[in-house]
């Protein structure tokens, strides 16, 4: 984060949050990916998703008498990023219920991808003019790759010779503020 605070609620003049966003992409310090907005009315649920569709194979068996059939189907789940608010406005308070789910693909190659979850539920009371901000959910990604010339790379010592290995990390960091204008 580009501050420290011993509280994540923040008044919207001292800390410009958006213009901070804003500066940090335009000058590639870091990647914003998704930036929404939303007017809300209360009690009224809010969505929003940052997903890929992938398939995923589901097996399921049927006892009839005697006889065992086992079927499988290939289903779409919806893994990423899933945000529910409920907001309730009380005069010049609002109360937001907030609903987080982060899941991360581990392994695309099976037809029966692993995926790690992790969620918050939580309940915050937010005045006009201050501002939420939750960060914490950070994720690193690291992919090996090796290219060679075929065969000649597999000959043991000389091989070494001509490989090009390639090791790609991505940081992510989820960082979510919540403005009462």
């Amino acid at each position: 984060m580009p501050y420290s605070s011993t509280t994540n609620v923040f008044s919207g003049s001292e800390l410009g949050v958006t213009s901070a966003i804003r500066f940090l992409n335009e000058n590639r310090i870091s990647n914003v990916l998704s930036f929404p907005s939303f007017s809300v009315q209360s009690n009224k649920e809010i969505y929003f998703t940052a997903v890929e569709n992938i398939p995923y194979k589901v097996a399921s068996s049927a006892v009839n008498g005697a006889s065992q059939s086992n079927t499988e189907t290939i289903e779409y789940r919806d893994i990423g990023l899933k945000i529910k608010l409920l907001p309730k406005v009380v005069r010049d308070i609002v109360y937001i219920d907030l609903d987080l789910i982060v899941e991360n693909i581990i392994d695309k190659t099976s037809a029966t991808p692993s995926t790690t979850k992790r969620s918050l539920n939580n309940s915050f009371q937010l005045t006009k003019g201050k501002i939420l901000v939750l960060s914490g959910i950070n994720q690193v990604e690291s992919s090996k790759t090796e290219y060679g010339v075929p065969l000649i790379k597999d000959i043991p010592f000389v091989g070494e010779l001509f490989k090009f290995k390639t090791i790609n990390k991505i940081d992510k960091s989820l960082t979510i503020a919540i403005e009462i204008l």
